[in-house]
This record gives structure tokens, C-alpha cells and sequence, in this order.
């Protein structure tokens, strides 16, 4: 449990690598800091390989979310952009206010359509 929320679940998971649910890419985020806040935009790289541990190219990733206690979405439109070598950033993206965020990315490629979710809290 983080120190700064202590109303969390105590079973999440918090790291910044996972495998998407099918197991078709291993995703992990690289939040920028300190411009990783809640706030006003922040923005996350992201590096997406395959199940063979190959970069993953020319992915369409598709970012959604929300505050799962408070019952918010996020908010405005977060752009991915692909920087090459399996490397993506996301931009634009609003979180606020402060507290638990869930970061659900659906990524689309040759292998198929996987998502994956990650817990932040800011």
C-alpha cells in the first residue's frame, strides 16, 4: 500500500512491466519526471516487445482509464506517438485529481489485440 493513499486495495500490483492478459506483448511504462504528476498533461514512454522479446513497430495503442474509486474516466484525449524500436509516448494525458489512477492500454499489431492495465497513483 503507498503512504500516500492508505484507502488502496491491498492487493494491487503496482509495477511498471507486465504482460498483456493473452500474453501476445510485454509493456512497460517509463513515466517522465517529473513531468509524471497528476495535474495538468503529463506523459509516459512506453516500450512494447512481443512474446519473443522482438520490439513491437507501427502498433495502434489505444489509451483509456480512469479513478476507479471515484468513478472518473480520463479525461481530454492522450495521443501515442511511435518513436521506433518499440518505443511510444504518450501525450496529453490528464490526471487529476490525485489518488489511484488505472492506465489501460489496448494495443493492437500483428500478433492480435491485447490489453494491459496498469495501477499509478499520484
Amino acid at each position: 500500500m503507498h503512504a500516500c493513499d492508505r484507502s488502496l486495495p491491498s492487493c494491487l500490483d503496482f509495477s511498471l512491466a507486465r504482460t498483456s492478459e493473452l500474453g501476445l506483448y510485454r509493456i512497460e511504462l517509463r513515466p517522465c519526471l517529473p513531468c509524471m504528476s497528476s495535474g495538468p498533461l503529463s506523459r509516459i514512454e512506453v516500450s512494447i516487445a512481443a512474446r519473443d522479446g522482438l520490439a513491437v513497430d507501427h502498433a495502434e495503442v489505444e489509451v483509456s482509464g480512469g479513478m476507479p474509486q471515484r468513478g472518473l474516466r480520463l479525461a481530454g484525449s492522450p495521443v501515442v506517438r511511435h518513436r521506433g524500436g518499440g518505443s511510444y509516448r504518450i501525450e496529453d494525458l490528464l490526471l487529476s485529481p490525485p489518488g489511484w489512477w488505472l492506465l489501460r492500454l489496448t494495443v493492437t499489431a500483428a500478433a492480435g489485440v491485447d490489453i494491459v492495465t496498469f495501477n499509478l497513483v499520484l
